[in-house]
């Protein structure tokens, strides 16, 4: 390192700030997942539980989707935000390690395409789980 007339050492120039991986976002979504169903377990006597974990299932899939069209549309995603824009865009080939950047994802078809299909897919596995989980609800 150089020193100037002062003395004082030169100073370095910080590094960037690295987000957390993807699989330290979704390991954390999913350890909050296991402590709501859990805690809706204790509160409610074990007679709600499956209601609230359907509740929390449908809201990350809201999550996946919306995070994923916004990046389609080219609107700029924090970095927990962009870990759930690559789950339907990763089919297509954006946001992987040897694939396109996920803002290269804005306005093509074959995102627009995955995305789709993700949407269609994440009302079908909801509806799925409603039925496992949840077989009375809606019935009087």
């Amino acid at each position: 390192m150089s020193q100037g007339k002062s003395g004082r050492k030169a100073h370095k120039k910080p590094a960037p700030k690295q987000g957390a991986s993807d699989s330290a976002i979704y390991i954390g979504f999913a350890m909050t997942g296991i402590v709501i169903a859990f805690l809706a377990a204790l509160l409610t006597g074990g007679r709600y539980w499956r209601e609230i974990v359907l509740g929390y299932v449908l809201a990350l899939a809201w999550l996946v989707n919306l995070y994923g069209w916004r990046a389609y549309f080219g609107q700029e995603l924090s970095g927990w935000q962009q870990a759930f824009a690559r789950i339907p865009l990763r089919a297509a080939g954006y946001g992987t390690r040897g694939g396109k950047p996920l803002e290269a994802a804005h306005g093509r078809p074959p995102a627009k395409r995955a995305l789709l299909a993700t949407s269609i897919v994440s009302l079908v596995v909801l509806a799925l789980l409603a039925t496992v989980l949840a077989p009375g609800m809606g019935t009087a």
